[in-house]
């Protein structure tokens, strides 16, 4: 009987070693198969990222606190595709940009160079082809001083330009509104105004084929002397008159911006010392089709803070930018910041971001971008207490910091105006001190767009051929290894046989 036992127990231990044996002989196998799938996985990988790195601009980087950012990329002349300027020997400056149907770009400002009767400055209309050369340029004025603010493409292909005269009106200056055909050959003008100052510094072809401008006006203005009240204006086709409106109180009010929202109303941005927190706040209007207001909202603190862009956003919200004081002030530094404001449909704040460091940034444009998110360009006297860089600023769609780049010499430079091109990129315009033929020129500067990953990582589009290649090396390393396990696969049947 203990014979019989012990034989079993003989046998079962038998059994048992062999199964160990074939299971020690699998776990190899499967380990072999795993170190072979990530050697091939390495050997594919390697070279596709190595193509890729290649392929990457060198100016990629990730992205750093803002005031870090500018500090280790103080002028950011690598990301520009092209600039071009625009004088002779005086003084000349780009005030607003769009690109044109045809692909090129139209700019209006005020020169000094090019002037042929005048004691000061004329509008100056300049029409550029895609890489910004020059197509044509043309002057408006009289004897005496005239600026252009803003210029539209009107629906004939011709363009429409605001800004002041001194030299035509009724007053001491006026809003001048002059229509060219797509040549830039005058076709009408009309200066609207009374006996003070009144200034005209946005408008747009609105959905009736007339125009809607706005500006400021002293001679219709509700407060007392030398102070000022938004105007809205309201022109048919040719530029007569169909309606005006003013808003304002006791004190100084101003309109810097207006658009043509959704619902044929107008939005309304500029500054207000009527109402308000504090010396200047940031108001915003929102009127029906006739000018009627419908409400208004103003934002800002203790001191000085303007708005002086907006745009309908495409939840039907607002964006605006400006300037803000009051937050640098009440930390202890005289010094303005770049403000960005998001508001609902009805005006109410959403959400709000300042940018700047330690000395003066100002912020005078600002777009929607086709990713949700918005682009800004003003000025910065980061680097220069004395002179500042052209700043072009872009964020997320919740006005966080993505990147920003700077352009500029060792003099001043400035950006007036940024829209987003049809390829993707932004053009800028606004005036150098520090290039160009003059003691001002007007700059127009072409930057390629940019990618910026959840991690804030900045590159051109070719970064993400890293990630594709990396994919395609994993997905083909697995495949390699399927057919390496199943031939693997018929070896370990024969072992478990």
């Amino acid at each position: 009987m203990l014979l019989g036992d012990f034989f079993k127990i003989f046998s079962r231990l038998k059994s048992g070693i062999a199964v160990l044996n074939r299971r020690r002989s699998s776990f190899r196998l499967t380990l072999t198969v795993t170190i072979m799938f990530l050697i091939i996985s390495m050997v594919l990988a390697v070279p596709t990222i190595a193509i890729a790195i290649i392929m990457t601009p060198l100016n990629s980087q990730t992205k750093v606190t803002m005031m870090e950012k500018r500090i280790n990329s103080n002028n950011d002349n690598d990301t520009m595709e092209w600039n071009k300027t625009y004088g002779r020997k005086s003084a000349d400056e780009g005030n607003f940009v769009i690109e044109t149907a045809d692909g090129g770009y139209i700019i209006t400002g005020t020169t000094v160079s090019h002037i042929l009767v005048s004691n000061g400055y004329n509008v100056w209309l300049i029409k550029t082809n895609s890489i910004g050369d020059l197509e044509w340029n043309k002057t408006y004025g009289g004897i005496e001083e005239d600026y252009g603010a803003c210029v539209v493409q009107t629906i004939d292909g011709g363009y429409i330009i605001t800004g002041n005269t001194y030299s035509y009106g009724s007053g001491y200056t006026d809003v001048w509104l002059i229509k060219t055909d797509a040549s830039g050959d005058e076709e009408w003008n009309q200066s609207f105004g009374g006996t003070g100052m009144d200034s005209g510094r946005s408008a747009v072809q609105t959905s009736d084929v007339g125009y809607i401008i706005t500006g400021s006006t002293e001679s219709f203005a509700t407060g007392g002397l030398y102070d000022t009240d938004v105007w809205l204006i309201k022109t048919d086709e040719t530029g007569n008159i169909m309606w005006d409106k003013t808003y304002g109180g006791a004190g100084r009010d101003e309109g810097y911006c207006v658009a043509q929202t959704a619902d044929g109303g107008y939005i309304i941005t500029g500054t207000t010392g009527s109402f308000g927190a504090g010396y200047r706040d940031v108001w915003l209007i929102k009127t029906d089709e006739n000018g009627d207001k419908e409400w208004d909202k103003t934002y800002g603190g203790t001191y000085l803070d303007e708005g002086r862009c907006v745009q309908q956003t495409s939840d039907e919200g607002y964006i605006i930018t400006g300037i803000i004081e009051s937050i640098t002030k009440s930390s202890g530094t005289s010094n303005y910041d770049v403000w960005l404001i998001k508001t609902d449909e009805n005006g109410n704040e959403e959400w709000k971001r300042n940018y700047g460091g330690t000395n003066f940034d100002m912020s005078y444009c600002v777009e929607q971008t086709t990713d949700s998110g918005y682009i800004i360009t003003g000025c910065t006297y980061f680097y220069d207490e004395i002179f500042g860089d052209v700043w072009l600023i872009k964020t997320d769609e919740k006005g966080n910091y993505l990147w920003d780049k700077t352009f500029g010499g060792l003099l001043w430079d400035e950006g007036r105006c940024v829209v987003q091109t049809s390829d993707g990129g932004f053009i800028i315009t606004g005036s150098t001190t520090s290039f160009g033929a003059g003691s001002a020129d007007v700059w127009l500067i072409k930057v390629s767009d940019m990618v910026v990953d959840s991690d804030g990582k900045e590159s051109s589009y070719s970064v993400v051929a890293i990630y594709i290649a990396v994919g395609v090396s994993v997905v083909m390393a697995a495949w390699l290894g399927k057919s390496l396990g199943r031939m693997m696969g018929l070896r370990r049947k024969k072992l478990s046989e």
